[in-house]
């Protein structure tokens, strides 16, 4: 915890200007500013993962969390029994990618929780893509999370072909074309590199994670959301969080930009010196 005085300096920092970063978009936090410190990498499972992402939300409630994780294990298991009698996997992928979209994916609004994707159909980048993730593991599929810089999507290898899942694009966000793949993922690279009227990163982020990624990777964007809205104790800890399960270059370009947009960065320094994994990163440069 902060000591008081600190807590007061943190507080009083004025920003001379915000951190416009796109980022993988999910939502809101709970108690503890970013959950219960779940940065430990116990077990990297969809069940783990599903339960750990519907607590991150402004009010999670036991109740909620049974009823949605029942919902999806129905909705989860009305997709197996078309798998067994479909034995197509084009027409079951196709399905999948377009009842999701129906059911769940009603508005793509920023920074909204996983339990909103279910509660009130507004998603993010991140929790869609979660999502389609979760019932991929469920129906046994072979399948890669694949992270940009400022963009998340899924491909999907069967014995016929590679697919590419893109949960923000409901129109044609399932394709199934070699050309049209190539292309999709070129593109995440030049926006990689030119950055459009956001924050450039000075890297090409272009790799496959874990359920347990996802999980840093929502700390990482609560913190940036946090940041923006000028809560600066809550972007740290989640920072912190973020750090607990990958020190990414993503971290370490974040905290030189948070020292770079207030007005006393030596304040935010010895602010940041009190969480052990924020620390380590600092001292590094």
């Amino acid at each position: 915890m902060l000591s008081k005085t600190l807590i007061v300096d943190i507080e009083a920092l004025k920003f001379t200007k915000t951190i416009l970063i796109y980022t993988l978009l999910l939502g809101a936090v709970l108690e503890g500013y970013c959950g219960n410190g779940s940065g430990e990498k116990t077990k990297n499972s969809t069940d783990y993962a599903f339960t750990l992402l519907l607590n991150i939300s402004e009010t999670p409630k036991f109740a909620d969390r049974y009823r949605l994780k029942s919902e999806y294990t129905s909705f989860a298991s009305s997709l197996k029994e078309k798998q067994s009698k479909w034995n197509n996997d084009h027409k079951l992928l196709e399905h999948l990618f377009y009842k999701v979209q129906q059911k769940y994916l009603k508005k793509y609004v920023p920074y909204q929780s996983f339990q909103d994707l279910f509660d009130t159909g507004t998603y993010g980048c991140l929790t869609g893509t979660a999502l389609y993730a979760f019932l991929l593991d469920e129906l046994g599929y072979e399948y890669e999370i694949i992270e940009t810089n400022y963009h998340m999507f899924l491909k999907i290898k069967t014995n016929q072909k590679t697919y590419l899942l893109e949960s923000t694009d409901p129109f044609s966000g399932f394709e199934y074309l070699e050309k049209e793949i190539e292309k999709r993922i070129a593109d995440a690279h030049f926006k990689n590199k030119s950055g459009g009227e956001h924050h450039t990163f000075p890297y090409d982020i272009y790799r496959s994670i874990t359920f347990t990624d996802l999980i840093g990777l929502q700390y990482y964007n609560v913190a940036i959301d946090a940041f923006n809205g000028g809560n600066l104790k809550k972007s740290l800890y989640c920072l912190n969080e973020a750090s607990k399960i990958n020190k990414s270059e993503r971290i370490n370009e974040m905290l030189i930009l948070m020292l770079n947009s207030v007005n006393h960065p030596a304040s935010l320094e010895k602010a940041i010196l009190n969480y052990d994994e924020l620390s380590e990163l600092v001292a590094g440069n």
